[in-house]
This record gives C-alpha cells, structure tokens and sequence, in this order.
C-alpha cells in the first residue's frame, strides 16, 4: 500500500460448507443472487421500520387518554404506551421479527464470536431491536394493571409521579430506534466510506470544534461589550436603548437548547451565554438572522466573526476531502477486484508444487513483468489442472486470499 498498491483485506469464512454458505448469504450480498435478495428485504425492511418511526409521530396517528384529576375535571393526554392493536405496532413487531431473525443467523455462522460483538455494525443492530422488547414489556405490564386491581393503595401523586417517570423512560427508547437508520450503511457503500472518512479525519474535526469554540469564545465577549458601548452612546443621543421588551424562549431541535433573550429594544444581546449562539450560526455562515447587531462596532465585530468562521471551516475540509477521495477510491478498486475473484476465482484443493514453492520463495523486491509472468503461469497451471483432474472447484476460508498488484 506504500508503493500505491491496495491490500486488499483478508475475511475469514467459517470452515463448515452450510455455516460458510449461510454467512455469505446474510454478509456479502455481492457472493450470490440469493444473497442480493436478503440484502433487498433488509433494506426494504429497514426503510418500512423508518417510515412507520416517522409516521406515528402525526398528529393524525396519535393516541390520546382521558382521565379524571383532583378537581372534578378531566384531563388530555398523549398516550405514550402503543396498543398491541395498532396498526404501526404491529408493523413494527413485523420488522423486529426479521431484524432478530437476520442477527441471531448472523451471529450463529459467523466465523468468530469475539470479532462479532466488537463490530460496531452489529452493536447498532442490537441497539435497533432492544426498544421494542422494552416497550413490549411496558405494554404487558400496563394490560395486567388493567386488569389486576392494586394490592396497595396508590396516592395520586405517586401515581402520577410513577407515570412521568415512565413516559420519560418510554421517551428515550422510542428515540433510540432512530438508529435504525445507521443499519442502511451495512447495504450502502457510500455511507460505509463516509464513516471511515470521518473516522480517519477525527483530528481535523477536533481541531475544526476546537477553532469554533476559540472564536465563539472571543467574539461573544466582544460583540457583548460592543453592544454595551453602543447603548451608552445611544443613551447619550437621548434614544430609550435600555427598555426591556421582554424574554423569548426558543427551543431548538430535541437536543434541548434554549436560549432567552431580553433586553432592550435595539439589542439582541442580553448575555454572554445569548451571543454563542449568535457567535455559532455566523462562523457557520447559517446566518438564521434571529440576532443581529444593531451597533457599529457590533457590525465590525459580525463581519470579523464571519471572516474568522469561512477560514476556521475552510482549514480542514482539503484534509476530510483528501481521505474521503482515498477511502473512495480504495472501495471502488476493491469493487473490481472482488467482482474479478469474488465469484470467479475459485481453486482446486492443491497447486502444482513447483509453483507453490515458487510463490513462497518470491520476494516483493522483484519487477512487476515476474509477478504478471507469474499470475500468468498459475492461471494456465490451473486450467490444465482442471481439465486433465477434472477437478471441481470449491471455495477457499478466506475471501481474495491471494491477490497479485503490479504497477503496470
């Protein structure tokens, strides 16, 4: 890989023929035909469990409770607990069905356990179907309180304390099941070189944080205080530049950012906590216009800020670029060579033995014409083999085992 050449990587297969031949079927879509067609159904399955994630959140779809308060009133209420009834949750039970299915086969023929648990694909498809079974679990219990009076009696705010903990709970798993969407890099080549791109690029990205950080860190600072020194001299031209208009709460994304502003009525900038939010959305050229300067010296400092930002961003995108096109054109190379030896490259049990030991004994530090002489050789030995043996071929434990790289 040093002189050009892609290495390609050696995968082992299972060593029994069914283990072996159900391991393709599920692992490598390109192995078969019939493998391509699992690959189809994972792939619609996973899109038919993402739709229905989707789709259960309208207001068309929602489930509502009534019931009973204190004051002789009634109250409405999302109801978070599916019915085993409903239509997306039986939908949902029929994609967890293949989910479970397709891992535990997995599992079962893969070649080795241990490197099965560290793959983090794997760890996604056991995080995809844990919420299912805990909200199954929520379902039953609820369906047995229904029908089993309670041995105790519950006061109303234990009751009602014990339930928002559990629709909290309900909450988070039903938000996990958004990583469904990662299980579609397992059939898409382009998300698989997206993840190792940003995987070889975590040190731009940091450093990409880092600058964003120092430069929101510094420009909230300033164009707070900017702000401040343009208030006095508003105040000092007889304009009211101190009057509150109140507070704005907004609540952005479901990552639970908030932020308040307050102040008077030509500044948006009320604190420093308020500005990083500004200070962000510029060196990011978003620009939502939600706060703006009012001031002189806040527009300088704007400007500053967005100049700051362009160059910040524009320092490690050559680098993400630069190994997204490696990572890129490593797996298209390796596309080509797969469909060359994948399925076609098969071999007899045994190679002649002059030109096994041959092959040993070959040092990397010869010429290029050797190896084609010697890829040549092997593959006119191998046809001759096959003709006067009539020899089947079968496939080897190993996926491209040998593979012959020159820089012709």
């Amino acid at each position: 890989e040093d002189e050009g050449f892609i290495k390609e990587e050696e995968k082992p297969l299972p060593s029994y023929e069914f283990q072996r031949n159900v391991w393709l079927l599920f692992e490598y879509p390109e192995s078969s035909q019939s493998a391509r067609v699992v690959a189809i159904i994972s792939v619609f399955v996973i899109l038919l469990s993402i739709v229905i994630f989707c789709l259960e959140t309208l207001p068309e779809f929602k489930h509502y409770k009534v019931f009973n308060t204190t004051t002789n009133g009634t109250k409405i209420e999302e109801d978070e607990v599916p019915d085993i009834t409903d239509p997306f949750f039986l939908i949902e039970t029929i994609c967890i069905i293949w989910f479970t299915f397709e891992l535990s086969v997995r599992f079962l023929a893969c070649p080795n356990k241990l490197h099965f648990f560290r793959d983090v694909m794997n760890f996604i498809d056991i995080i995809a179907i844990i919420p299912y079974f805990i909200t199954l679990a929520t379902v039953v219990a609820e369906e047995e309180d229904t029908l089993n009076l309670p041995k105790a009696p519950v006061t109303p705010q234990d009751k009602s304390s014990n339930q928002a903990m559990s629709l909290a709970i309900l909450r988070v798993i039903r938000l996990v099941r958004v990583f469904r969407i990662f299980k579609l890099s397992r059939h898409s080549k382009g998300l698989q070189i997206l993840g190792r791109t940003l995987k070889a690029s975590m040190r731009e990205l940091g450093l990409l944080i880092f600058f964003l950080f120092i430069g929101a860190y510094f420009s909230v600072f300033l164009v707070h205080f900017s702000e401040r020194i343009s208030a006095f001299y508003l105040e000092g031209s007889g304009l009211d530049a101190t009057r509150f208009s109140g507070f704005t709460g907004v609540v952005l994304f479901s990552s639970a950012v908030y932020f308040a502003e307050a102040g008077s009525e030509n500044s948006f900038f009320k604190s420093i906590p308020d500005a990083f939010w500004w200070a962000v959305v510029t060196m990011t050229t978003v620009g939502y216009g939600d706060m703006t300067p009012v001031g002189v010296w806040g527009k300088i400092v704007g400007s500053l800020c967005a100049i700051a930002g362009v160059l910040t961003i524009a320092l490690p995108v050559p680098v993400i670029v630069s190994n997204f096109n490696y990572f890129y054109h490593r797996e298209t190379d390796q596309e080509e060579m797969q469909s060359q030896n994948f399925n076609h490259v098969t071999s007899c049990p045994y190679l002649p033995g002059t030109l096994g030991q041959h092959m040993k004994k070959i040092s990397l530090s010869e010429s290029s014409s050797d190896l084609v002489e010697l890829e040549e050789g092997l593959i006119i030995s191998r046809d001759q083999l096959t003709q006067k043996h009539n020899c089947n071929p079968r496939h080897n434990n190993n996926i491209n085992v040998i593979s012959f790289e020159t820089d012709v």
